[in-house]
């Protein structure tokens, strides 16, 4: 078995952000371990199948875990429409709830330091309706994350 190629299944439209863009909830493995994924997916001009970009969070197994202890936490920062700073060890993510423009924003933020010592940040920005689409996704994801 090759394993050294990701295989994903299953794709969860988050968000369309146009008709060659999208926010996807992901279910992959890659060495024998299965990975979650909140990433921005594009479809090139000359295919008809999604692509993942670069602009995303990955979770192992440990990181999806503590991820998912803090989104009751998060979820209530929204509903009361208030700012919140989480730092997660396990995945050296970052979760900022914020308002802009009276609606609230829920970024995952991550960065990632290159051979080249430049430092890239990856990140995805969900609304409160979209963080809702991405709750609802946690049990399916849980199955998939163990399978």
């Amino acid at each position: 078995m090759n394993t050294s190629k990701a295989t994903t299944r299953n794709m969860f439209l988050i968000k369309p952000i146009n008709e060659k863009n999208a926010v996807y909830a992901t279910v992959s493995k890659f060495q024998e371990n299965n990975y979650a994924h909140l990433r921005k997916y594009y479809l090139p001009a000359d295919s008809s199948k999604w692509l993942p970009s670069p602009y995303g969070i990955s979770f192992s197994q440990k990181q999806w875990d503590e991820f998912k202890e803090q989104a009751p936490v998060i979820s209530k920062h929204i509903a009361d429409a208030k700012q919140l700073k989480l730092d997660f060890k396990e995945s050296e993510m970052h979760l900022t709830v914020k308002q802009f423009k009276k609606q609230q924003y829920i970024t995952f933020k991550k960065e990632k330091v290159g051979e080249d010592k430049k430092v890239t940040t990856l990140s995805v920005t969900l609304s409160p309706q979209e963080w809702d689409v991405f709750v609802g996704l946690f049990a399916t994801i849980d199955t998939l994350m163990v399978a």
